[in-house]
This record gives structure tokens, C-alpha cells and sequence, in this order.
């Protein structure tokens, strides 16, 4: 999408890996998502972007709220694909949890088959090309690795359970554009994980006076990677119609 973004919009597109993702390096103490936050505006200030259309996928949409939400001088629009909220109840768990009890424990099991690394395979086979799906492979595999590294150090990038959702959306000040392909929705149904209610709940956090919703039939999960031309057929005319 940076390439359809750049080259037939004009748009000047930057990927920013989070700490502890793709190429970053993990961070050197636990941290927030709203101190992952500040290493994009610490991006921006390097690269002498005052203000952005923020773009979040998952897990980008917490840290794309921390930052509008702390931040509301440095983004322009907000876009977020798949922002999720795991609910009141989820929150409580975790931090009912006592310091005792609060021991790093990597879930990602070693194999000596190596049945951990096909099963990484294995988990988006059924939605992703086989050439989408290496790649798709190799960041959760890079992911994993630095994970059981900091796990083993004592740091941890706070849950996103944890993550005041409802807070941050309602400190949004500018346009919004929430973005949800129907296979994830669907899917998220199938694992017990709610996806028709939790994704709705997110978007109605959103101030709904400067809110657009748009949906993308049969984007899964990877619905940046597998919809490209559908998701900057939706994206481009929001920042173009704000610009």
C-alpha cells in the first residue's frame, strides 16, 4: 500500500517498525504503549514531519490512539484497520493479577520438530498466498525471537488489554476513518473472540461527529497485504477529502 500510496496518489509514505517489531530493536526497559508512541513522534521530529495521517492495522491501532490522543498536534487523520477492544472484563483479569503471580512466561514453545515454526505457517495458510504468507512468517518469527530475548531480561511492552481504548479514543480531535474487512470480523466470531461486538464497540468510542467507517468484503486479517488496491481505494480519497 506504500508503494500505491507513493506512486499514484503522491503521497509521501513511512513504515515505522515499533519497538520490538520487524528491524527495531527491542526497548531497553518495559514500556508502555504510550512510550512506544513516542518513538514515532520521535520519528517524525527526526524526519521534520509536524503533523501526519497516522495509519494503525491490530496492534498499531493502540499505539495510533496513544498518539493521537496525547499527541493531537502531530496528527492530521487518523486511520485505523481492525482496532480492537478486548473489554472491561479482560483488563480486570490482568491487573487482578498480583506482582507474585506476574511471571514471564513465553508461550511460544520450542519444538524439536520444529512444529513450532510450521504451525506459524499454518496459522494464516487458509487467507494468505503462499509468497504473502512467507513473509508473513518471517515477522512473526522475528517477533517471537525478541520476545523470549526481553522476556528473559524482565521487560515486557505493556499488554494491549491494558490499554485505556475508550480514554484514548474519546481524546481524539481529529477525522477518523476506521477501516474492518468482513473474513476478520467473521473469524475473530469463529475463535470466541467476539469480532462483530468488540470491533463495533471500538469505532463507537470514536467522537462520532468526525468518524467514517468502511468495510472491505473478505479482508482478512491481512487486509493491508491481501486488499491492497481495495484498502487505498478507500484511504486515499479520506486524505485527499482532509488535505
Amino acid at each position: 500500500v506504500g508503494r500505491l500510496l507513493a506512486e499514484e496518489h503522491g503521497r509521501r509514505v513511512i513504515a515505522v517498525d515499533e519497538s520490538g517489531y520487524g528491524q527495531s530493536d527491542n526497548p531497553s526497559r518495559s514500556c508502555t504503549i504510550h512510550d512506544v508512541a513516542l518513538t514515532v513522534v520521535a520519528v517524525l521530529d527526526h524526519l521534520a514531519i509536524p503533523r501526519a495521517a497516522l495509519c494503525g492495522s491490530l496492534m498499531g491501532c493502540y499505539t495510533a490512539l496513544a498518539l493521537a490522543s496525547q499527541h493531537p498536534e502531530r496528527v492530521a487523520l487518523l486511520i485505523l484497520t481492525h482496532p480492537y477492544f478486548f473489554g472491561d472484563e479482560a483488563r480486570a483479569a490482568i491487573e487482578g493479577t498480583s506482582q507474585s503471580q506476574k511471571v514471564l512466561v513465553d508461550s511460544w514453545k520450542l519444538d524439536e520438530e520444529g512444529d513450532h515454526l510450521l504451525k506459524l505457517w499454518k496459522n494464516r495458510a487458509s487467507w494468505l498466498d503462499p509468497e504473502v504468507n512467507n513473509r508473513a512468517v518471517l515477522d512473526e518469527f522475528n517477533y517471537h525471537v525478541k520476545r523470549r530475548v526481553r522476556y528473559a531480561q524482565g521487560i515486557t511492552i505493556e499488554a494491549p488489554q491494558l490499554f485505556p481504548v475508550r480514554e484514548a479514543s474519546a481524546a481524539v480531535q481529529c477525522q477518523a476513518l476506521v477501516i474492518l474487512g468482513t473474513h476478520c470480523v467473521g473469524f475473530f466470531d469463529a475463535i470466541g473472540m467476539h469480532g462483530s461486538e468488540r470491533f463495533a464497540a471500538a469505532a463507537s468510542f470514536l467522537p462520532q461527529d468526525r468518524l467514517e467507517v468502511a468495510e472491505i468484503e473478505d479482508g482478512s486479517v491481512n487486509v493491508i497485504t491481501t486488499h491492497p488496491e481495495e484498502w487505498v481505494s478507500i484511504v486515499a480519497p479520506f486524505v485527499d477529502s482532509y488535505s
